[in-house]
């Protein structure tokens, strides 16, 4: 199982200095943990990104609408 977890938050000395960004402005915190099939972690991973120059996009596609079986009657 992948999970990946989004957040907005201010950065830490480390991150802004690396950004080059202050600590007051907000950055994107991506986290990506990867599972085993037997629930194991294999690998988490953060990346910050400066919210000022990045933006999440996702397109879900919906499954196919499956046919309505008919309603049987109720026995009376």
């Amino acid at each position: 199982m992948i999970r990946e977890q989004i957040e907005a938050r201010l950065p830490d000395d480390e991150v802004a200095s690396l950004l080059g960004i202050d600590l007051t402005q907000p950055v994107l915190v991506l986290r990506l943990i990867v599972r085993g099939a037997h629930g194991d972690c294999l690998q988490v991973s953060d990346a910050f990104y400066r919210a000022d120059r990045y933006r999440y996009e996702m397109d879900t596609r919906l499954p196919p609408r499956r046919a309505r079986r008919p309603r049987r009657g109720k026995p009376s």
